[in-house]
């Protein structure tokens, strides 16, 4: 990790005239801003690397989630939208162009109380924060948006089942069956109703084989189809993986990144924060 942070930083201080320079005039201002917090801010690249060198996890796992927050930031001031066109058939699906966060607010269902692992005082609730990927899955991502805004989980229940905590919808409120949608790595567009090949080399950009991965399930009719409600957390587990550590799943699932919660519980409420997010 200390190596690649060190190659980030690098590559953003050798082209930051290039980054910059992709951006209308009116916001080189802000992507100026953006660019001294990646670089020198509190929760930016230096401080990334200080935790990392103190191997300290829990601090590192905050900074780097806002150092990833500011890169969003830069790329959509340089690239507001989508860089592709979406095919014509999939083009009456809401979609989400950028990224969002989607903050689920939860309780358990007995009633006990949640005790934070890095210490403080017990909580009666508990948050789960996840990132709606747009960028690298815009249909899928704009469904989820669209659920959770029409309050589709609201009052759900998190089902455990093996390697995977299971949410759907209990409010009679339906999203779309959508295409299996993967971005391929090194690739510029995704793929739809394509599995990727992993015995070949071919790789997703949002992968499964990481804890805390989020995905649409498949419909029961089709593996070339979502669900049109339900999702789940991937509770990876290297054990039962196959060659490098790789998810038998990967390549094969309806994703946005998610970072979940692992203990069982049940919904509370559930809504959506849109961070430099530009949903259509």
């Amino acid at each position: 990790m200390e190596g690649d942070v060190k190659k980030a930083m690098q590559i953003a201080t050798e082209n930051k005239e290039a980054m910059l320079a992709s951006m209308p005039a009116e916001l080189k201002e802000k992507g100026s801003e953006l660019y001294i917090t990646l670089l020198e801010g509190k929760g930016g690249l230096q401080t990334l690397l200080k935790y990392i060198k103190d191997k300290d996890n829990d601090r590192l796992s905050v900074a780097l989630a806002s150092s990833l927050d500011t890169i969003a930031e830069l790329e959509l001031l340089q690239a507001p939208g989508l860089s592709f066109l979406l095919p014509k058939q999939y083009l009456e699906y809401p979609r989400l162009t950028g990224r969002a966060v989607v903050e689920f607010t939860v309780e358990k269902g007995d009633g006990s109380t949640f005790f934070p692992t890095a210490g403080g005082e017990p909580k009666s609730a508990a948050t789960i924060q996840v990132v709606v990927d747009g960028y690298s899955a815009p249909l899928t991502a704009g469904n989820i948006a669209k659920l959770v805004l029409d309050g589709a989980y609201d009052g759900a229940t998190l089902k455990s089942v093996s390697q995977a905590i299971i949410v759907d919808s209990e409010t009679g409120k339906k999203g779309y069956t959508l295409p299996l949608e993967v971005m391929p790595a090194g690739q510029f567009e995704p793929l739809y109703r394509s599995p990727l090949s992993i015995q070949d080399g071919e790789l997703p950009v949002l992968p499964m084989s990481v804890y805390g991965s989020v995905a649409m399930s498949h419909s029961e009719d089709s593996d070339e189809y979502s669900s049109p409600t339900q999702f789940f957390f991937y509770l990876y587990d290297k054990r039962n993986s196959g060659l490098g550590g790789i998810s038998f799943e990967e390549g094969d699932n309806f994703q946005f990144l998610g970072m979940p919660q692992t203990e069982e519980m049940s919904f509370h409420r559930l809504r959506l924060e849109i961070k430099f997010a530009r949903p259509s």
